[in-house]
């Protein structure tokens, strides 16, 4: 019993970070600038650029998906 239950638990990892990383590909490839949805029409193009690298979105695709997981994780963590 205790060797299924380490093994479902060690499959349970990998599910969670594939479903985590799909979730993210939606959200990455939906259209439109979050920053630009958050600031509307009035937001001036240094506001947008500070917006941008406050939330990440200058960063590469690798970095972006990984912080979003390791962000994930610790909210997670802190509500519980």
């Amino acid at each position: 019993m205790g060797v299924y239950l380490l093994r479902r638990i060690g499959m349970l990892v990998p599910v969670l970070l594939g479903v985590s990383l799909v979730v993210f590909l939606i959200l990455y490839l939906t259209p439109g600038d979050p920053a630009e949805i958050i600031l509307g029409v009035e937001g001036s193009p240094a506001e947008l650029a500070r917006l941008r690298h406050e939330m990440g979105l200058d960063q590469p695709f690798p970095i972006q998906a990984a912080g979003w997981d390791v962000s994930s994780v610790a909210t997670s963590a802190a509500r519980s």
